[in-house]
Parts: structure tokens; C-alpha cells; sequence
């Protein structure tokens, strides 16, 4: 968080005087209603939460350096839980800045401002710092640190924990062709809980992959990765991964593959060895959009007694923004993936997960807008005594109202349904509701932004609005 805020620090000063530097203040008042506050089965206990918020916000820009810094100290009254009502002060920062013509540098923080630890509520402060650096033409690095101070809802257990994420990692590209690249990672990363819990770890992870075109329509990508896993409750693991995956070129965006997949696992308690070949095709859009889907058979060889037969597999990586027109647009947003352990439930071992999810935005008239979103996320932990599955479904709908430059209102609803097999955690359902009233005099200076991947994801997968 220091080295954040010392970056923008450095970036403000170095900018001040010689660009527009805008404060506006803005004043927020919502109300929140849940059915579930304590995301409960039975018992259910309904909530209304009021907050009052005025926030301050500055940005500065030009062609180097961009800052915007906000401000929010927020008031939130709870009508059922008294003992929770308090004020919070809320703080963020995105930053970017060019220091040469080859080196690139970002930052975001955000703090919170709050250190109480109740059931019920999830709350973050993280900071990130990102840069990359062009050697020549065809070399360059990139280099980030991540902190997340987190209390949330365990995923093994269900219970509100707090711990502390702190992830670095360090990468080199380098091109030798029009398409020709070779890529090479390192991750070092922690999670670290306030009392000893068994899904705390350290890792670290190599990975190197080299991508090749032999004609201009047939090359070959290679990918070798290891991970060495140490967990607080000394179930460590060491795995080994590789895959060997043939392209062929139908288009300038799009490919179709085959490829084998290798990967091998040795815990503390047994051995794993996952065959897996698959055919699927690959669709480039831009360096944050495009799909790649591909079947394939997962075949399995375990040292103890868990199950040998083969899992079917659908590959996907895909994330796409389809504009029908100035007034509609869809995002779709969707992931597989497994692994030998969850990062998010490092002691239930390996898994297969699935993620898929939908936004729809439309322009009803000038000053107003309606949007939806349906998302599904399913992961199937396979090496617990009970085959633990969980199943969380999402639905949810929006409308925002501009009457006024300076007069702003929204109405949302969201719906969240999780069902699991696991005998530690209940199922629920929860639905909320959210109306939001802001007062702005002048539109903010700030960097024009489209979301990322990574946060739209957060949107519809967390609860929908519920953060």
C-alpha cells in the first residue's frame, strides 16, 4: 500500500501545474435490502442497510500521466444490527504514468477503512502495482506485485475468515517471428489467515511456453509449467504440467488445434497422473477478447483408492463484447479450468471448475438505461469422502435514470442461489435489492476506462451488485 501511494504521490507532483487538476464532491445516499443477510438455510434474517456518503474526487491527465484519487467518508445505519452501524472512510486511486518511451507503470488502491470482522459481510483493501518495460523491438518484461487484505466467506467451510493475499510475479516475451513468441513466468504467492487455517499456503510457479509457425498455416505451441504448493495443514504438493498443441491457421483471427495435456501431482498422500487430449478451436479478437473452446477426455491414474474412470471436459476461455447496435450491447464472459488444488480452498484438493455468464445493456431513451446478467458457477472437488460438488447461480437486473447532468438514480435486483453436497456448508438464497441517489455537479476527470475482463468478472460472479 506504501509503495501505491508513494507512486501516486510521485506521479501528482510531477504532473501539478502544468494540467487541469478538478475536485468534485458528491453526495450518495442508498438503501440495501436482503432477505439473507447471514446467507443462512434456514433462519433467514432480512436487513435494510442505509448509507449516507459524501465523496471527494480529483483526476489529473495528460499524455504521460494519468491520477484519479476519491475520497468517501460514509455513514451506514443498519436498522435490525444497531451494534454495526459506523462510519467508514473509503479511499481509492488508479494511476498511470509513462516514465520513458519504453517503460510502461500502473497502480490502483483501494482501502476500506474498515477493520470490524462480522459475519454477514465481506469486506477488501488491496493494492496493486504493475509495469512492463520494452528491451528492444522484440523483447520486453513485465513485473506487478498484489496485496489483498481480505474478511470474507470461507468457500471450504462457509465461515467469515479474514486473511491476507501477497502475490508477485515476473515475466519475459520475446517475438522472433510475425507470430513466433516465447513466454516465461514466475509466481511467487501467499495466503496468509489471521489463525492457522488449513486452506493457508505458500507456492511458487514456473512456466515457459513457445508458440511456432512452421508455414504461415501450421505451427505448434509448447507449454511447461511446475508448481510446488506448501499448505498450513502440511498437505503439501509438488505438480508438473505440459501440454503439446498443433495449430492450424483458417483465418487472420481465427485457428483450430489439437492438444495433449500431461499433468502429474505428488502430495503428501498419493500420486496423480491426467491424460488429456481435445480438438477445439481458437478465436482471436484482441489481447482481451476472443474465444477458445475445445472437448476433450480427462483420464485419470491415482495412486490411492479414489476413481480411475475418465471425466468428459469442455474447454473454455472466452470473453467477447458483441456491440448490435449504439443502443444494445452483450458481454459474455466464460472459464474452465482444473487443478490439483483450489487457490480459494487449498485443502480440498483437486478440482474441476466451469464459469459462465451473461450481461445484456440497452439504451431504453436518452437519459435512461435497463441491464441484466445471468451467470453459473460450478466446481466439483474430487478427492474429498463426500465428492463435493457446488452449485451458485446468479440472475439479476438494473435500471439507471439521468433527469438532471448533476441528478443520477439506479435501481437494482439480484438474485443468488448455492447449493452444495458438502455436509461443512448450507445451502441458501438470497435476494436483494439496491436504490442509489447522487447528487454530482460536474462529470469527474478520469482516465476513459472500458472494464476488463477481470472486473466484469467480479461484477456478475460476486453476488451480482453486491459489492
Amino acid at each position: 500500500m506504501i509503495t501505491v501511494v508513494t507512486f501516486a504521490i510521485l506521479v501528482f507532483g510531477t504532473v501539478y501545474g502544468r494540467v487541469v487538476f478538478q475536485i468534485t464532491p458528491t453526495l450518495t445516499i442508498s438503501e440495501e435490502y436482503t432477505d439473507n443477510f447471514f446467507s443462512t438455510k434456514d433462519n433467514k434474517e432480512e436487513e435494510f442497510i442505509t448509507a449516507y456518503a459524501l465523496g471527494f474526487s480529483a483526476g489529473i491527465l495528460d499524455a504521460n500521466k494519468q491520477v484519479y484519487l476519491s475520497y468517501s467518508p460514509t455513514y451506514q445505519d443498519y436498522r435490525n444490527l444497531d451494534d454495526r452501524d459506523r462510519i467508514t472512510h473509503i479511499l481509492s486511486m488508479d494511476a498511470a504514468y509513462r516514465p520513458t518511451k519504453h517503460t510502461e507503470l500502473a497502480a490502483q488502491a483501494y482501502y476500506e477503512g474498515n477493520s470490524d470482522n462480522n459475519s454477514g459481510e465481506n469486506r477488501e483493501n488491496k493494492a496493486v502495482f504493475s509495469g512492463k518495460t520494452d528491451i528492444s523491438k522484440q523483447t520486453s518484461v513485465s513485473y506487478g506485485h498484489t496485496w489483498s487484505d481480505r474478511f470474507e466467506q470461507q468457500l471450504r467451510t462457509g465461515e467469515y475468515k479474514a486473511h491476507t493475499i501477497n502475490t508477485t510475479e515476473v515475466g519475459a516475451s520475446r517475438k522472433f517471428g510475425k507470430k513466433d513468441i516465447l513466454d516465461v513466468t514466475f509466481i511467487y504467492e501467499t495466503d496468509n489467515y489471521d489463525t492457522s487455517d488449513a486452506d493457508g499456503y505458500d507456492k511458487f510457479e514456473p512456466e515457459a511456453s513457445l508458440t511456432y509457425w512452421f508455414t504461415p498455416k501450421d505451427g505448434m505451441t509448447l507449454s511447461l509449467g511446475y508448481e510446488n504448493k506448501d499448505s498450513d495443514d502440511e498437505e503439501d504438493s509438488e505438480t508438473i504440467s505440459g501440454y503439446a498443441q498443433y495449430n492450424r491457421n483458417v483465418s487472420r483471427t481465427f485457428d483450430w488445434f489439437l492438444k495433449y495435456r500431461h499433468a502429474y501431482s505428488d502430495t503428501t498422500d498419493y500420486t496423480h497422473h491426467i491424460f488429456h487430449p481435445s480438438l477445439g478451436f481458437d478465436w482471436d479478437v484482441s489481447e482481451d477478447s476472443g474465444v477458445t473452446a475445445g472437448v476433450g477426455v480427462l483420464f485419470h491414474q491415482w495412486s490411492n483408492d479414489n476413481d480411475d474412470d475418465p471425466d468428459p471436459f469442455l474447454e473454455l476461455d472466452a470473453f467477447k463484447r458483441f456491440e448490435f447496435s449504439r443502443r444494445t450491447a452483450l458481454t459474455f464472459t466464460g472459464e474452465s479450468s482444473y487443478s490439483s488444488s483450489s487457490d480459494d480452498a487449498s485443502s480440498l484438493g483437486y478440482n474441476i471448475s466451469y464459469q459462465a455468464g451473461a450481461q445484456l445493456e440497452h439504451q431504453l431513451m436518452k437519459r435512461l438505461s435497463a441491464s441484466m446478467f445471468g451467470s453459473y458457477q460450478r466446481i466439483e472437488f474430487n478427492e474429498t469422502d463426500q465428492n463435493r460438488t457446488d452449485d451458485t447461480a446468479s440472475l439479476g437486473a438494473g435500471l439507471n435514470w439521468n433527469p438532471l447532468r448533476w441528478l443520477q438514480f439506479s435501481l437494482n435486483y439480484s438474485y443468488t442461489d448455492y447449493q452444495t453436497s458438502s455436509s461443512d456448508r448450507e445451502d441458501y438464497e438470497d435476494n436483494r435489492f439496491y436504490f442509489t441517489m447522487t447528487l454530482i455537479p460536474e462529470t469527474p476527470i478520469r482516465p476513459d476506462k472500458t472494464i476488463s475482463r477481470s472486473e466484469f468478472n467480479d461484477q456478475i460472479f460476486a453476488d451480482g451488485w453486491n459489492r
